[in-house]
């Protein structure tokens, strides 16, 4: 059987430790050994989260005086996914001895026209009080929201259309070699009229892309068929236009005051942990056996079954 594992960017680094590297290694041996038992029975298929990671280095970006700008999201997301896909593969070789390994840089294709871009959702970073993240906000153009007791910067998590790279993906995992890919739900693009891709400014929900790594019969959102069929990580989503509403290509567009996100700060939405782009108040999500985490917060392994 194919496992496909879902490994939380937060299981990586736990809320309140610092971002060091040796830190997140010693989580990944760990996870890594849990999931080793599985592959000795089932082929494994693992993505990951990036929120924390990413969110460390677009701040070391945004601080770096060489550069005249900050990178962009989409560049951050791709470094994300080789760092931690080299932990990753460090680890299995270790915990999964003769077991060969690799790990892919993935692109996922995103609608332009998402709503995500207009109300950012995704939690990125570390945490801050209520002073430093609106002092930050104002100065750096940055989105805020409060997560639970703390507050963070948000970005957009448009929904998942299509994974680029799944036949690649499928050609890996059919060699038998364990699979690392679509980390924090693959480096987020649009495609523009004539089937170019352009990286867009997003971090795209793991969970959703990793039910279109499933290397079966095509499938589409929450698991089910694609009607289009194909197996090509194909979900049912219009491509959109090239840019989002507002958003014009990256080279064009001009600095954005902050926002910050909260019945004081002119929030479009409340703030609680169970809030969702769609604009409704939602009590905080509890996951089961995960007592007092909210939302997305996700810390361990999400395994998913295909036969």
């Amino acid at each position: 059987m194919r496992v496909v594992i879902a490994l939380g960017g937060n299981a990586l680094l736990e809320r309140g430790e610092a971002p060091n590297s040796d830190i997140q290694e010693t989580h990944v041996v760990s996870a890594v050994t849990a999931l080793a038992p599985l592959a000795g029975q089932h082929q494994l298929l693992i993505t990951h989260g990036n929120g924390p990671q990413v969110g460390v280095l677009a701040l070391e970006s945004a601080r770096d005086p060489a550069l005249s700008h900050p990178y962009p999201f989409d560049v951050l997301g791709a470094q994300t996914q080789g760092m931690i896909g080299y932990w990753l593969v460090q680890a299995l070789r270790g915990a999964v001895p003769g077991q060969p390994a690799s790990c892919l840089i993935s692109r996922t294709v995103v609608r332009a026209d998402d709503p995500a871009f207009t109300n950012p959702t995704k939690f990125v970073g570390p945490v801050y009080d209520e002073a430093q993240a609106r002092k930050l906000a104002a100065e750096r153009g940055w989105d805020v929201r409060q997560d639970g007791q703390a507050w963070r910067r948000v970005v957009p998590s448009p929904e998942p259309v299509e994974l680029v790279e799944l036949d690649m993906i499928k050609l890996l995992a059919g060699h038998g070699a364990i699979v690392i890919c679509a980390g924090g739900g693959g480096v987020p693009v649009v495609r523009d009229d004539a089937g170019a891709l352009h990286g867009v400014e997003a971090v795209v929900d793991k969970d959703l892309t990793a039910r279109a790594a499933r290397p079966g019969p095509g499938r589409g959102r929450a698991g089910h068929p694609d009607r289009r069929g194909g197996g090509r990580g194909r979900l049912r989503h219009p491509p959109g236009p090239a840019h989002p509403p507002g958003h014009p290509p990256r080279a064009a567009r001009p600095p954005v005051p902050g926002r910050v996100h909260g019945p004081e700060g002119g929030s479009r939405l409340p703030l609680r942990g169970g809030d969702r782009r769609d604009g409704r108040d939602r009590p905080p999500r509890r996951r089961r056996g995960t007592p007092g985490r909210q939302g997305r917060h996700d810390r361990g392994a999400r395994g998913y079954g295909i036969r």
